[in-house]
């Protein structure tokens, strides 16, 4: 990471799209870089500078999402490149751990005491789901960055096969387990072994479903 950005261990989140990695930090905003992690610099406006950033999601169109622990969930104009508060609804719940999008273009916002909450278009649903998810659905790994093993927790709608793959930003497979899981909240905890300390990318499938999440890993 170049000079004057925060450190490693101020980094909590990784996300993005190919071609671009989103960092989110502990009190210092989201930090991009277009090229592999060589070099990163600040990534819109917005935030108070105080955000407590734990996840990061990108929807079908590719617009970023931040999950916050504190402040609720925020998403990223695309064209003032200005980050916005979605948080309606969210009131009374604004720890949030983690976030991810599906299919139907539902954004899911996990908190830490209301449940799960669901956002289409502009609007967050107050409605709860703690049942069964509809699909497969990927949290956030733990710890991120990591030294050694981690784990990140999965969702499933019924018992099934999973696959985890871990893959460097070049696209190589570096890991792979299988297990069974149940239907419902798992946890997979992976135990790498990394020739070289950088970003990565988690893939978990299960059937035709798959959810993939980055994670900084060192030596």
């Amino acid at each position: 990471m170049s000079a004057g950005n925060p450190a490693w261990f101020d980094v909590q989140a990784f996300g993005g799209t190919e071609g671009r990695i989103l960092a989110g930090t502990r009190f210092a905003g989201v930090l991009q870089s277009l090229d592999h992690g060589l070099t990163w610099s600040g990534l819109g406006s917005g935030l108070g500078g105080r955000e407590d950033i734990r996840d990061i999601d990108v929807d079908a169109q590719g617009t970023p999402y931040l999950a916050t622990y504190g402040d609720g969930v925020f998403r990223l104009d695309p064209g003032d490149l200005t980050w916005a508060p979605v948080v309606s609804g969210l009131e009374g719940f604004m720890r949030v751990t983690t976030v991810a999008h599906d299919d139907l273009g539902y954004m899911w916002a996990g908190t830490v005491d209301g449940g799960l909450f669901r956002r289409q278009a502009a609007a967050v649903s107050t409605q709860e789901y703690p049942a069964r998810p509809s699909m497969l659905t990927l949290g956030a790994p733990w710890p991120n960055p990591s030294v050694g093993s981690f784990s990140i927790s999965i969702s499933l709608p019924e018992t099934a096969p999973v696959t985890s793959q871990l893959f460097d930003v070049l696209g190589r497979e570096v890991m792979r387990t299988e297990t069974i899981l149940p239907a419902g909240m798992s946890e997979i905890r992976l135990n790498p072994s990394i020739q070289v300390s950088g970003l990565f990318w988690v893939r978990v499938s299960a059937g035709a479903d798959s959810a993939q999440r980055a994670i900084l890993l060192r030596r």
